[in-house]
This record gives structure tokens, C-alpha cells and sequence, in this order.
């Protein structure tokens, strides 16, 4: 879903979502205690995820 809304958003920005044993190790250099994540250019813009992609394009857009 969220490459998805990047495509829609035509973003160049770096987003990433971060879960699981092969994210923890950033999850927790970032300073989250829960996962997934979503960073945005570095910065984390939500931590846990509703299924509502309304919701995660409007975390993602404001941030880029």
C-alpha cells in the first residue's frame, strides 16, 4: 500500500516502511518501540499502521 500512494503522490521523497526481524534493528536506532514504521525522509511519521490508506497518503504528504 505505501508504494502505492508514492506512485499516486509522485513522490521523489525516500519513504520507507519499516517491520519485522529485518527492520528492528533501524526501528530502534529511530527511537520507535513498535512496529511497522513509516520514515519519511528520515524522519519517523507513524508508528503502527491503520489499514486506512487515507490515512497513511495524509502522514506521507505532509511530510513531503
Amino acid at each position: 500500500m505505501v508504494k502505492t500512494i508514492v506512485f499516486e503522490l509522485h513522490s521523489d521523497d525516500e519513504v520507507e516502511y519499516l517491520s519485522g526481524p529485518e527492520g528492528i534493528q533501524k526501528i530502534i536506532s529511530m527511537g520507535a518501540m513498535s512496529s511497522p514504521i513509516l520514515v519519511v525522509d528520515g524522519k519517523v511519521v507513524m508508528v503502527g499502521f491503520n489499514a486506512n490508506k487515507d490515512i497513511v497518503k495524509e502522514k506521507i504528504y505532509g511530510h513531503i
